[in-house]
């Protein structure tokens, strides 16, 4: 995915303006591989919403990747059923 994600990249004329760190977000250390983000863009919902770990990994986000008052994408869900 990541070599996927490099080409499109390139072809877009982008690759010199974003980093690529190959890691899980929970693998990941402030100050070491990044600094603290103040935007959360979020890929793993899935049909459940809560599969994928979701919470765990958005409150580890939180409590060790972002700033305070972060912008999270998305912001909210509504579950029905």
């Amino acid at each position: 995915m990541v070599k996927f994600l490099r080409k499109v990249m390139h072809i877009n004329g982008i690759g010199r303006n974003i980093n690529v760190i190959n890691k899980r977000s929970d693998e990941l250390k402030v100050r070491v591989d990044v600094s603290r983000a103040d935007v959360l863009v979020s890929e793993i919902l899935d049909s459940e919403l809560l599969g994928e770990r979701l919470i765990p990994t958005l409150q580890h986000a939180h409590d060790m990747l972002l700033v305070e008052n972060p912008l999270v994408v998305p912001f909210r869900a509504t579950t029905y059923g």
